[in-house]
């Protein structure tokens, strides 16, 4: 287990893909319909799963389709679905989705 861990945190992470991840995590701060956005350890979860995800593509560096595939299982239980959106039956996956529509990733 922990040899797994040390190969998974020897994955490559290029500055680009993390500031998404900080900038995914900044945006659940301000999108509308989250009471509550996530923090930075959620922007650190992100990058680690991110990680996991190229580890098991077979992959030593992680892109924005990783950090993309890891925002909603990362993600839904850090933020809090606002009261009214949580009352008409929105779910928090939906919100979170439209927070990846509006960051946009990095091309490079």
């Amino acid at each position: 287990m922990i040899q797994a861990q040390e190969i998974c945190a020897a994955v490559m992470a290029v500055d680009e893909v993390v500031d998404y991840a900080v900038r995914l995590v900044r945006a659940t701060r301000e999108a509308r319909g989250i009471a509550l956005g996530a923090g930075t350890r959620g922007a650190i979860s992100l990058v680690r799963v991110g990680k996991a995800y190229a580890l098991m593509a077979g992959r030593n560096f992680i892109t924005p389709d990783d950090v993309k595939r890891a925002v909603a299982p990362v993600l839904r239980h850090r933020v809090a679905l606002a009261p009214e959106l949580a009352i008409s039956g929105h779910h928090i996956d939906e919100i979170l989705a439209s927070v990846l529509q509006t960051v946009e990733a990095p091309r490079r």
